[in-house]
């Protein structure tokens, strides 16, 4: 399944669902899905936080309304 499909089917279960916004977290380097989630008109934000003895979460969170 292409990635194009798959966000448009997340985005008619979460309608269907009764949502109005939908949020995923993209792992920053992937740079394919964070370019497919903004032509699915989503934008988003690089956020960094620690999650202890030195590692690093690292992601775009990205969000839409729907």
């Amino acid at each position: 399944m292409r990635g194009s499909k798959a966000i448009r089917l997340m985005f008619d279960k979460a309608r269907s669902e009764g949502c109005h916004e939908a949020y995923l977290n993209v792992y920053y380097k992937n740079e394919d899905a964070i370019k497919a989630d903004q032509r699915a008109g989503m934008t988003g934000y690089r956020h960094r936080e620690s999650i202890g003895n030195g590692y690093y979460r690292d992601d775009y969170i990205m969000s839409v309304k729907i």
